[in-house]
């Protein structure tokens, strides 16, 4: 048992082995390439491929892009609405001031579709958002 545990550990080393020396071979080959090789047609065509994009695929990509960022401000416009409506009857907190919010966050929802959001309209969802995520940890707190 245990000479046949050996042989079966030496084989599977020597697999792990095998790989390894097939991976090391395989970058060996590429950085010869790469050094043979003048890389100039592979930019321009690179280049071309993007300069000669087909119409649509632009709205396409966005749309891809997009999909996740269009989630949170749904997330997002829930939050605010939510605390909208429970402010509305308490007199400490200024509901304008939330509607903005909310008016702002609408029209990046509706811009999102079109294309991409800025970093720094990001920036600024992101500081509507823990300022929505604090009143409502306050207003759970009551």
């Amino acid at each position: 048992m245990d000479e046949k545990y050996k042989k079966l550990v030496s084989k599977k080393l020597k697999q792990i082995a095998d790989v390894y020396l097939d991976k090391d071979d395989q970058t060996q080959t590429y950085r010869a390439w790469s050094v043979d090789r003048d890389l100039t047609g592979l930019k321009s065509a690179v280049d071309n491929f993007w300069a000669e994009m087909p119409e649509g695929i632009d709205k396409l990509s966005n749309k891809i892009n997009n999909k996740g960022v269009k989630d949170k401000i749904k997330q997002l416009i829930t939050l605010i609405k939510s605390n909208i409506k429970i402010c509305k009857s308490l007199n400490n907190f200024d509901t304008k001031d939330y509607t903005e919010d909310l008016n702002f966050v609408v029209s990046m929802d509706n811009i999102v579709s079109t294309r991409t959001i800025t970093k720094d309209e990001k920036k600024h969802m992101n500081i509507i958002n823990k300022k929505h995520l604090t009143i409502q940890r306050i207003l759970n707190g009551k």
